[in-house]
């Protein structure tokens, strides 16, 4: 919050035969958080009617009143600290906040009829699948696979809105269990879990944003593909997800993403029974010394040592053979042989 304290203001003032004026301007924003990592979104952007927002002005401890001016799109369901606002009308309205010393200030907001909505998985900021199945053809989960399902709100043009407490999401129930999520930085969420039987179905939201979703018994086989990891793992000389042909590297620690996709090419997200069953040989066994999994970014750690040969991955079905070229490290790992 910023304030020119009442002194100030007649100072400024004085001579000019002005009356003082209120120079208050608090600072609106909504504590929560969007799929895509959207955080405190500006209170300009339009909301979708139906939808509610929550409102808190910055740094104000306590707020002393809530009142709504200028309009009727919107009502408060709740006062104190954070205002629960809900759209009720297209249009717009002016949301006032008065605090506990007198200052007050209102935050214009606009109200316009849900568009279209888009769905796709929330990953980590540095997980392979999150970006590459995030279009129309969906996500294919294994056996008691859990993922956050992430909806984006879109006006008539196109463009982004806000609200939560709204949307209902609808499935086959014999194929997956769903659950909202319901805290403030997972907003229009829902976490779906695969119940282990094969087949095919849709994941439905308000908006008409339908993501298609595929299920796996355990027993299928996948394509196993190395791809470049996580950038802020390892600068492998390309772009996150772009495909590993072979392994030269120097010897010590090496990073490789897996992706795995099925028949169709839809991406495939195992969990941590998959990744505990991940199997790693090299030719000759002595170019690996060891090897771990970290499922949420898909990225496969290798000790290795100086030496070429090959290394195979088993991972969901899939297998994948690398030539590898592992040269002279600047430091030598005493447990290479």
């Amino acid at each position: 919050m910023v304030r020119l304290s009442h002194f100030w203001s007649l100072l400024f003032l004085a001579g000019t035969g002005c009356k003082p004026i209120d120079l208050t301007v608090l600072f609106f924003l909504e504590p929560g958080t969007y799929p895509g990592h959207l955080l405190n979104p500006p209170l300009d952007t339009p909301i979708a009617l139906g939808g509610r927002v929550d409102v808190e002005v910055v740094d104000a401890g306590h707020v002393v009143q809530w009142s709504v001016e200028s309009g009727d799109a919107i009502t408060l369901e709740e006062e104190g600290r954070v205002a629960g606002v809900r759209a009720v009308a297209e249009g717009t309205a002016d949301l006032r906040a008065t605090l506990h010393d007198g200052s007050t200030d209102i935050q214009p907001l606009t109200v316009k009829p849900l568009g279209s909505t888009v769905q796709h998985p929330v990953g980590s900021l540095c997980g392979i699948f999150a970006g590459a199945s995030s279009d129309s053809a969906g996500v294919v989960l294994r056996p008691g696979v859990t993922i956050p399902i992430g909806t984006d709100l879109l006006d008539a043009d196109g463009n982004v809105m806000i609200g939560h407490d709204f949307l209902q999401w609808n499935t086959d129930s014999t194929l997956l269990s769903m659950e909202p999520a319901t805290a403030p930085n997972e907003w229009n969420t829902v976490y779906i879990t695969s119940l282990g039987i094969a087949g095919e179905t849709s994941l439905d939201v308000t908006g008409g944003g339908a993501l298609p979703i595929g299920l796996q018994d355990g027993t299928e086989s996948n394509e196993l593909t190395a791809v470049v990891p996580c950038a802020l793992m390892e600068d492998a000389g390309g772009t996150t997800g772009d495909p590993i042909d072979e392994l030269v590297r120097p010897a010590g620690p090496v990073f490789i993403g897996l992706m795995t996709t099925d028949a169709s090419g839809r991406i495939v997200v195992g969990n941590s029974v998959d990744a505990d069953a991940l199997i790693v040989t090299a030719d000759p066994p002595t170019l690996v010394l060891g090897s771990s999994y970290e499922p949420l970014n898909s990225v496969l750690l290798l000790d290795t040592c100086v030496g070429t040969g090959t290394i195979t991955i088993q991972y969901m079905g899939g297998n994948l053979s690398l030539p590898a070229d592992f040269s002279t490290p600047d430091t030598t790992n005493t447990r290479c042989p």
